[in-house]
């Protein structure tokens, strides 16, 4: 399944914004509890319950490890100020999709928190700047098995 707010798409929007790069320090503290975790083990082999424990623990910091690993971060970043994007998802009746369209296009976020939000197939995603300088959107609309662009990435300054 294709990544909600396609990446590259976002990427081009603007020349500031990167993918954060991976927090290597967590990967190392799940390799290290991994490695703690099956020295105690051992150890403790003569005690049963303390050794089945252990192993538990550290066959779940290895595989947890593993994964974060080798997973791509989906995180969006400002270059500028080397923060986070905020996302925030909202989802909404397909019959108000003209609206909501126009809404993002005109940069009018405060008429879109506004609207009723249900468990629609209408999705919009918005990515907000640590400090709300600006913010991006996109609307999509649930065809199924996917959520399909309706409009591209639009940036709205405040």
């Amino acid at each position: 399944m294709k990544n909600i707010l396609e990446l590259n798409d976002l990427l081009a929007v603007d020349d500031s914004l990167a993918l954060a790069p991976k927090n290597y320090l967590v990967i190392l503290a799940y390799f290290i509890g991994c490695a703690a975790s099956f020295g105690g083990a051992f150890y403790l082999k003569d005690i049963d319950s303390a050794f089945y424990s252990l192993s538990l623990i550290g066959v779940a910091c290895l595989t947890m490890g593993i994964i974060k690993l080798f997973t791509p971060s989906k995180a969006v970043k400002d270059t500028t100020t080397h923060k986070r994007l905020k996302k925030y998802s909202f989802y909404y009746d397909p019959k108000n999709e003209r609206e909501i369209i126009q809404l993002i296009n005109d940069g009018n976020l405060d008429e879109l928190k506004k609207l009723d939000k249900t468990a629609g197939q209408l999705l919009t995603v918005v990515y907000a700047s640590s400090n709300r300088e600006y913010y991006l959107a996109q609307a999509f609309k649930f065809v199924p098995h996917v959520y399909e662009p309706c409009i591209d990435p639009v940036i709205i300054k405040k």
